[in-house]
C-alpha cells in the first residue's frame, strides 16, 4: 500500500508524534504501550477463511513442500489470535477523531504474517499488549496471510454476524494520545529528517508539509504497533484530511529568501532561533520561521526542499486566519 512512503518508526521509550503545521499543534500516540484485542465474531470470520485458504494450500501442487510448515504456521496465528478475541470490553471507550479535534482523522489496523510495506522484521520488537488503565479505540482492519497465498480478509463491521467494530486499539487512559500546541520558537522536525508527506521517520515524527512545503489536502502514515504472538505483526495505519483556512507556509523561491530576511530585520523581527538550515524571528506575538537548504525526497526529484516560509504565531494566537493575515502582509512586501 504505502511502499517506502509514509513510514514512521518509533524508537523504544518514543511516542508517535504528528505535527499539524495549519492548526500549528502537535498530537502525541503512545504506540509503544498499545494493546490490541479482536471482537470474537470476527475471529471466526478470519478463522473460516484462513481454514478454507489452507485447505486449498494441502491439496495445491504449487504449495506441496511446504504445506506441512504452512499448516503448523497457521495453527499458531490462530491459537494466538483466539487469545485476543472475545468481547469488546473494559476500559473507556473513545474515538481518535474527537480525542485529537479533528472530525476527518481515522485509523484502521492490518495483521500479517510478514512486515507490512517496507518495514523490517526487527521493527515490530515488542509485544502488543497494554499495561495498566487503558482506553479502548474501536476500529476496522484486515488479516493478510501471505503464507495463504495473499489471502487477505477485510473486516469494516459491517459484516453479517459482525455488525460493530472488529478490533480495539488500547492505549494508555491517561495519556495514550495527547493534543498541544507546537512552541513556536522552535524549528520543525524537518531540520533533522524529511518526515513530510511521502517521507519516513526513524525518530518517530511526521508533519503535513510536502516536498514543495505545502501543506496537502490530506495526510496518511503507518507505523508498527509489535507482535501478536508468535507468527502475527501489527501495523497500525492513519488518514487525516485538512482544510485550511489561510496559507500558513509555503515555498519561496530561491531569490527572495535572502529578501524575506531582510523584510523581518527591516520590520523590526528578532532572531530568537537560529540553525544551519533555520531562522526563526520575533516581534512581540508574531514568530516567523525561514527555512532553507532542508532535506527532501530524492525519489520524488527533490534532493533538497525549497527555502520554506511558515508563520507559526501571529498576535499570541495561532488561529490560523491571524497567521494567514501575517504571512500576506510578509507576502506582500516581498512583491
Amino acid at each position: 500500500m504505502f511502499q517506502t512512503d509514509d513510514l514512521i518508526y518509533v524508537p523504544e521509550g518514543g511516542r508517535l508524534t504528528f505535527d499539524d503545521v495549519h492548526l500549528w499543534r502537535r498530537v502525541c500516540i503512545d504506540t509503544r504501550k498499545a494493546g490490541l484485542r479482536m471482537r470474537a465474531s470476527a475471529f471466526e470470520r478470519v478463522s473460516d477463511q484462513m481454514r478454507g485458504a489452507l485447505e486449498l494450500v494441502k491439496v495445491s501442487d504449487r504449495h506441496k513442500d511446504v504445506a506441512d510448515r504452512v499448516e503448523e504456521n497457521v495453527g499458531i496465528m490462530l491459537k494466538d489470535l483466539a487469545g485476543r478475541a472475545g468481547a469488546l470490553t473494559g476500559g473507556v471507550e473513545s474515538r481518535f477523531a474527537d480525542k485529537i479535534r479533528q472530525p476527518s482523522a481515522k485509523f484502521w489496523v492490518r495483521l500479517s504474517d510478514i512486515p507490512a510495506e517496507t518495514f523490517h522484521q526487527d521493527d515490530y520488537e515488542r509485544e502488543v499488549d497494554t499495561a495498566g488503565t487503558s482506553a479502548a479505540f474501536h476500529t476496522y482492519g484486515n488479516v493478510t496471510i501471505a503464507q495463504l497465498d495473499n489471502l487477505e480478509v477485510a473486516i469494516s463491521g459491517d459484516e453479517e454476524g459482525i455488525r460493530e467494530l472488529p478490533f480495539s486499539v488500547d492505549l494508555p487512559a491517561e495519556d495514550g494520545v495527547t493534543l498541544n500546541a507546537l512552541s513556536p520558537v522552535e524549528p520543525l522536525h524537518l531540520i533533522h529528517e524529511f518526515c513530510g508527506v511521502h517521507g519516513a521517520s526513524s525518530m518517530g515524527h511526521t508533519i503535513n508539509l510536502d516536498t514543495q512545503g505545502n501543506i496537502p489536502e490530506y495526510h496518511q502514515f503507518c507505523t508498527p504497533l509489535g507482535t501478536v504472538g508468535k507468527k502475527l505483526l501489527a501495523t497500525l495505519y492513519f488518514y487525516i484530511a485538512f482544510a485550511p483556512q489561510a496559507r500558513v507556509a509555503a515555498p519561496l523561491s530561491p531569490n527572495r529568501l535572502q529578501p524575506c530576511m531582510d523584510i523581518l530585520k527591516q520590520s523590526e523581527f528578532e532572531i530568537v532561533h537560529e540553525g544551519p538550515t533555520h531562522r526563526i524571528y520575533q516581534r512581540g506575538g508574531d514568530v516567523v520561521h525561514v527555512y532553507f537548504d532542508l532535506q527532501g525526497k530524492e525519489a520524488e526529484g527533490v534532493p533538497v526542499m525549497p527555502p520554506l516560509l511558515v508563520v507559526a504565531c501571529a498576535g499570541g494566537l495561532f488561529d490560523p486566519m491571524n497567521r494567514g493575515a501575517l504571512y500576506e502582509a510578509i507576502v506582500d512586501l516581498l512583491r
